[in-house]
């Protein structure tokens, strides 16, 4: 007993709970093509008629690691239930949910097979076992488990009233190897981006005839994360806006904690909110948040003054209705690189000694679009490039169309592949934003003229760059570059029965 006592007591300090619910597995909760474990949280005190939220871990982690980013805290407090999915080692060697496929077979993005069904049959278990509200089910994932976040929310309409996307990418962005490696470098590859009515019809597509309401999706994705290409954020947020019925301008703009928080509404109902974390890498955003604190835990986490498992859980309603925070000077946590900023003027009029607000600063950031020229005509795929430069260093410099965030670099030189065929042909503005290490910015614009492109099929820039789908790189922590490429990639060639 005393042992038993033991292992409970240490499944419980991993999960990053309180000494109150119960974190166990289950087996026998269906066909389970997929080969999942199934594990789920029971809170202490469940709410009557209970809401439910699958959390998918991301590659080489367990639901141990999901466990840590906050659900089962939020789960105790709140009353709601959680199921973690968790990826077998005999499935895949390093544990990722199978986001693009496999080696081109397609089942696990297809409704009812393979993965994305034993996901299902584990809502359907805790439907037949506890009081589960039908109407408030929720997905959500981190980098890998977010990729297959975004492939149940499209096959999986009917039973997910809403999902989390954290450091993910877009449903069906890929269906090979090659592809897997080129969706998570979104940014030099512009081929493989879509309007947003493309990105909407592969979700359509994936329950045709579907007429049903659409799960509502919040965001989370990094500004330096290098794993996952922060340009599939905006792509998320074309695919989802479009499938949603709202358009891709931002209804609702604010700062929470130095974050860019963006709300686009389909009449008065958020569709899609999208969180842009300043700062941050290839990680689940935790930290003192202002509403809510959760104490990083687990790996892949990264304290930012905000916890996104509370955030999401707040866009799904699951904390008593959503809160407005106040807005603040942008607070980021200083352990894992910011800077902690003084409080916002709180209405004390200008200093007299002061220069006047449009004066130079030294060390300010400057930057300057170099490529192309101011009023030329473009098509194809147009390299865009900048010189930047900032006295306490360049952070990043961000690419805009018409407005609209398509890409960032955070290495000079700055450039980014702007795929004109997605846009309508005629006059387009495109500007360059940089940031320094404090978050000041500054912005140079121009006008292009886009022109019917010829459609040479000898096009280099619309051949894949990675003909083989490895990059031997090293760096980026215990498992290097390679590993954590594979680890959102998440592709193994392996055989096992599907339905």
């Amino acid at each position: 007993m005393r042992h038993l006592a033991i292992i409970t007591a240490t499944i419980v300090a991993l999960a990053g709970t309180a000494a109150a619910g119960t974190l166990e597995q289950v087996t026998g909760f269906g066909s389970n093509p997929g080969a999942l474990a199934m594990w789920r949280y029971r809170p202490t005190t469940p709410a009557a008629n209970a809401p439910l939220v699958v959390f998918m871990h991301g590659c080489s982690q367990s639901h141990t690691d999901a466990a840590a980013v906050g659900w089962t805290q939020l789960a105790d407090q709140y009353g709601f239930y959680v199921v973690f999915p968790e990826q077998a080692t005999a499935n895949n060697p390093i544990k990722c949910f199978n986001w693009a496929g496999e080696y081109g077979d397609v089942a696990n993005l297809t409704r009812g097979q393979g993965e994305n069904l034993s996901v299902k049959q584990m809502v359907d278990k805790m439907k037949a076992d506890f009081a589960i509200d039908a109407a408030r089910v929720y997905v959500a994932g981190f980098s890998a488990g977010a990729g297959f976040t975004s492939v149940m929310l499209a096959t999986w309409p009917d039973v997910f009233a809403g999902g989390a996307i954290m450091s993910g990418l877009p449903f069906r962005c890929a269906t090979t190897v090659n592809g897997a490696y080129a969706c998570q470098q979104l940014n030099t590859h512009p081929e493989l981006k879509h309007t947003p009515a493309e990105w909407g019809d592969l979700v359509r597509n994936a329950f045709p005839g579907y007429a049903g309401a659409r799960p509502r999706v919040v965001i989370f994705h990094g500004t330096t994360d290098s794993t996952v290409s922060p340009d599939n954020q905006v792509e998320l947020i074309d695919q989802w806006t479009n499938v949603g019925g709202a358009d891709q301008t931002a209804d609702e703009t604010a700062t929470v904690s130095g974050h860019e928080r963006t709300r686009y509404k389909n009449g008065a109902t958020v569709v899609v909110e999208s969180w842009r974390l300043v700062s941050m890498g290839h990680a689940v955003a935790m930290g003192n948040d202002p509403e809510h604190a959760c104490a990083p835990a687990g790996t892949y986490t990264e304290s930012r003054n905000l916890c996104a498992a509370y955030r999401a859980a707040q866009f799904f309603n699951l904390t008593g209705g959503v809160v407005e925070p106040p807005m603040d000077a942008g607070v980021i946590d200083a352990p894992m690189g910011g800077v902690d900023a003084g409080p916002v003027d709180a209405g004390v009029g200008p200093d007299a000694s002061a220069p006047p607000i449009d004066a130079a600063v030294p060390g300010a950031p400057t930057v300057r679009l170099t490529a192309p020229a101011d009023g030329a005509e473009v098509s194809g795929a147009v390299t865009l490039s900048a010189d930047a430069s900032a006295g306490d260093g360049v952070a990043r410099v961000e690419f805009k169309i018409d407005g609209v965030l398509k890409g960032s670099d955070g290495t000079a030189p700055y450039t980014y592949r702007w795929q004109t065929a997605n846009v309508d042909d005629g006059e387009h503005t495109i500007e360059a934003v940089v940031y320094d290490r404090f978050e000041v910015s500054a912005t140079d614009g121009i006008t292009v003229v886009v022109a019917a492109a010829t459609g040479n099929p000898g096009d280099p820039s619309t051949v894949d760059p990675i003909p083989c789908g490895c990059r031997a790189e090293t760096g980026g922590g215990a498992v290097g570059m390679l590993g954590v490429s594979l680890l959102v990639l998440g592709l193994v060639r392996r055989r096992r029965a599907r339905a």
